[in-house]
């Protein structure tokens, strides 16, 4: 099996993703505003929670299990980075593999908990907003997940085509 740019461009762009996600769950500092009551009982109950989805939203993103599952997954990503510069391209695709399922288990995960801390929210037109764009960030990375397979299992299949090829001939 040969080098392949593509999968460079796979692992380079999963190290970018990955250094947000590292961000996000280390070093996202937590804020909490002192904002002045406005007169608007509507209002000043928007903005506490608001504050207080924001605050509930980085806490979950920040807990013990979220941390786990971000330093494995970066783990996996920087062996697959070193099999790769080793040469050894057939492992490095199907850590790979491993890696993009274990993104997708990441993201499941974050899905549904970010649907519970939904709840929280009492405006109907809020919730609504807030529910489908967690749905869009999810299906986004459920088309992500689709395309990064599909690329790994073709890039397989054609490395092991091809090594087939050379041994029968």
């Amino acid at each position: 099996m040969k080098r392949s740019k593509g999968f460079l461009v796979l692992i380079c762009l999963s190290l970018v993703a990955m250094s947000y996600r590292l961000y996000q769950t280390f070093f996202q500092k937590i804020v909490t505003l002192n904002f002045q009551k406005t007169g608007d009982s509507e209002i000043d109950q928007l903005l506490r929670e608001s504050q207080d989805f924001a605050l509930n939203q980085a806490t979950f993103y920040q807990n013990d299990l979220n941390k786990w599952l971000v330093i494995l997954l970066l783990a996996v990503l920087i062996l697959v980075f070193f099999l790769y510069y080793k040469g050894k391209f057939l492992q490095a695709k199907w850590l790979y593999l491993i890696y993009i399922v274990g993104q997708f288990v990441h993201s499941i995960y974050k899905f549904i908990g970010f649907k519970a801390l939904a709840v929280s929210i009492s405006f109907e037109d809020v919730h609504q907003f807030t529910i489908a764009a967690a749905n869009a960030k999810f299906y986004g990375s459920v088309v992500l997940f689709i395309v990064y397979t599909t690329v790994i299992l073709l890039s397989l299949y054609k490395g092991m085509r091809v090594s087939v090829e050379n041994i029968v001939i």
